[in-house]
């Protein structure tokens, strides 16, 4: 989980949060890379959670129960969780793009042109 937060933290929040603060899209074909790590480390943290939850349950309801979890079943388990967060992320990074939008400034008179990093079907069901 912690990998997770980190590739997050490196790989989606810093042009995320530039984006939003220039509402330009600098970094070119990273768009499709960034909305895969805007969804993968969130899956991966909940998935993580659910299966620590579904553990401690069943420490709680069968405390006397030997719970045998070998090292090949944990990995297996750890695997398991990054490739369903894969998979579920990626319908959010494939239709990712950059379209350029104009914007007219009445102040300066300027046309202005912006690259805006979006999932093609985003705005479909507003």
């Amino acid at each position: 989980m912690a990998v997770a937060d980190f590739l997050m933290a490196l790989l989606n929040a810093g042009s995320t949060w530039t984006f939003n603060f220039y509402y330009d899209w600098w970094f070119g074909q990273f768009c499709s890379i960034n909305h895969f790590f805007g969804v993968a480390p969130t899956c991966v943290s909940v998935f993580t959670m659910m299966v620590v939850s579904w553990d401690r349950s069943a420490a709680v309801v069968n405390p006397l129960r030997k719970r045998q979890m070998s090292r090949r079943c944990t990995l297996a388990i750890i695997s398991g969780i990054w490739v369903l967060a894969a998979l579920i992320s990626l319908p959010a990074s494939i239709p990712a793009r950059i379209d350029k939008q104009f914007f007219y400034s009445v102040q300066n008179r300027v046309l202005n042109e912006r690259r805006i990093c979006h999932n093609e079907f985003e705005y479909k069901f507003m």
